[in-house]
């Protein structure tokens, strides 16, 4: 039996795989069979199926249970959110990894981080307007005509969460 370390390599390692990492985005967006996962990955169901039980044996996806027929659906095991976490996580940790080799002017990064005291109203206000600056590009996910000359794809992980201990939280 493996150690805690072990079990850790062996899931990043099953996440590492760009089809399972692909097949882990498609599945933040909620359930799906591996034939409709290998339609819109262009591949065929074989593989996203395989990748799916590799997925699953790591408890990152589970089938969705009382489906009927044949197709079976899929779904991210345990709190979607922590699923996104760890995806965000390994996504900026290849980029840092490669970013040597990106052209000069890919190799910027935005980053900043502030600590800011809120109410929970305040922080449902933030986020909603957080979303409000980047829902104009969201068309060009789903349209690559939309997708102007010379863009690529940009991760923006945004993080809201108290700092304070539960204890220390008004109800």
């Amino acid at each position: 039996m493996g150690t805690d370390e072990d079990v850790e390599l062996d899931r990043a390692r099953a996440r590492s795989h760009p089809l399972r990492l692909a097949l882990l985005e498609l599945l933040a967006r909620g359930p799906l069979t591996a034939t409709r996962a290998a339609g819109e990955l262009g591949t065929n169901s074989g593989a996203t199926s395989f990748h799916l039980r590799r997925l699953a044996s790591f408890g990152l996806v589970e089938e969705v249970t009382g489906h009927a027929g044949r197709e079976k659906p899929w779904r991210l095991a345990g709190a979607p959110e922590d699923a996104l976490d760890e995806r965000d996580d390994l996504r900026y940790a290849q980029w840092r990894e490669r970013r040597h080799r990106y052209p000069e002017r890919w190799r910027r990064q935005s980053t900043a981080g502030w600590t800011v005291h809120l109410t929970p109203e305040e922080l449902d206000a933030l986020a909603a307007s957080v979303l409000d600056l980047v829902a104009p590009y969201f068309d060009r996910e789903r349209d690559p005509a939309a997708r102007p000359a010379g863009s690529a794809p940009v991760v923006l992980t945004t993080r809201m969460f108290p700092l304070a201990a539960p204890e220390e939280l008004a109800p």
